[in-house]
């Protein structure tokens, strides 16, 4: 054609998972110039605030935070590659993906879809039962204490330890 032929290759969302609140999303549009001209003011289709349109939900799972990076490219030659770059936060548990275009001189590409991302909940622990075993001991008799805890959150939990123990009683 005698005009500039984008295609999105690909929208990529990293990490897959991420925990609600302690982690970003990472969003790259990566487009490609299939065509014989030089496509001139490349740009994706973000919204008015920038970001990047989602397709699961509702509700929406992740706020915009900053994009795309670059917010246009000056040129893309033939069979020339380029990424824009996204960030979001999670605001809420779910999966997502995102859809995005490209565009240059009044042309835009074909949509895309990104892969699934999914959003837990935070690791939510609490002590379900203290049992010291046994009951009644004797002076310099050692003693067991078990500890059970429970996580009601969705993220999983390595290398838990039990801190701030405190001797009560005589």
């Amino acid at each position: 054609p005698n005009f500039p032929d984008l295609q999105v290759d690909s929208i990529a969302v990293s990490p897959t998972t991420v925990t609600n609140g302690l982690q970003f999303l990472t969003v790259l549009e990566t487009v490609h110039n299939i065509g014989i001209i030089t496509a001139t003011n490349v740009t994706v289709n973000a919204d008015s605030a920038g970001s990047l349109p989602a397709i699961q939900g509702p509700p929406f799972h992740a706020g915009y935070v900053s994009g795309p990076l670059p917010s246009a490219f000056a040129s893309l030659a033939p069979g020339a590659i380029t990424t824009f770059t996204f960030t979001y936060s999670p605001t809420s548990f779910g999966t997502l993906q995102f859809t995005g275009t490209a565009s240059a001189s009044g042309h835009q590409s074909a949509t895309q879809t990104s892969n699934l991302a999914t959003i837990q909940a935070p690791a939510a622990i609490s002590i379900t039962s203290l049992v010291l075993s046994p009951a009644t001991v004797s002076d310099g008799q050692l003693v067991t204490l078990v500890v059970t805890v429970s996580n009601g959150g969705h993220a999983g939990l390595l290398d838990l330890t039990p801190t701030g123990l405190t001797q009560v009683g005589s």
